[in-house]
């Protein structure tokens, strides 16, 4: 099946399905339902596939004969030709700074939140010797909306 030949050219690639998605300019999602079967790769889908693979659509489908590597002699390879795509230096320079930036956001509402617990627990131990103090935020407004910054305790 042609899912089966994408899932073992991208495996053979040493490629996640993320990086062929962002390629191939879709949701990963999208490609993940389209290489297990449950959605059909339309005729561009295969020929930017192939294009990406550096195979041909007919050495995809199983049409023609790869020969193996190293032995010129025409064995066929079920469309996974062996070698090293080369490396995009960009693609992966991209990538690497869009998780830094991720992971900083990430660490940032991380920040955010242990302050907040911070002074809500300050808050409830004022409460909790009689000393009053204004109301206690909840956190579940953070797991609904993870780009929320919190404001001060309310007073």
């Amino acid at each position: 099946m042609l899912n089966n030949r994408m899932k073992r050219l991208r495996l053979a690639r040493g490629l996640t399905q993320e990086q062929v998605a962002e390629l191939m300019h879709m949701e990963q999602p999208t490609y993940s339902r389209m290489e297990r079967g449950y959605r059909k790769a339309t005729a561009e889908e295969l020929e930017l596939f192939c294009s990406i693979m550096e195979t041909t659509i007919a050495v995809f489908m199983g049409d023609a004969e790869v020969p193996a590597e190293g032995t010129g002699n025409g064995a066929a390879t079920n469309g996974v030709q062996k070698h090293t795509p080369p490396i995009d230096e960009h693609f992966y320079r991209d990538m690497l700074e869009r998780k830094d930036r991720q992971i900083e956001e990430s660490h940032n509402l991380l920040r955010s939140m242990i302050e907040v617990v911070k002074t809500s627990l300050e808050q409830l131990r004022r409460k909790a010797r009689g000393g009053g103090g204004g109301k206690v935020l909840t956190m579940s407004i953070f797991w609904k909306d993870p780009a929320y910054v919190p404001p001060a305790i309310i007073g």
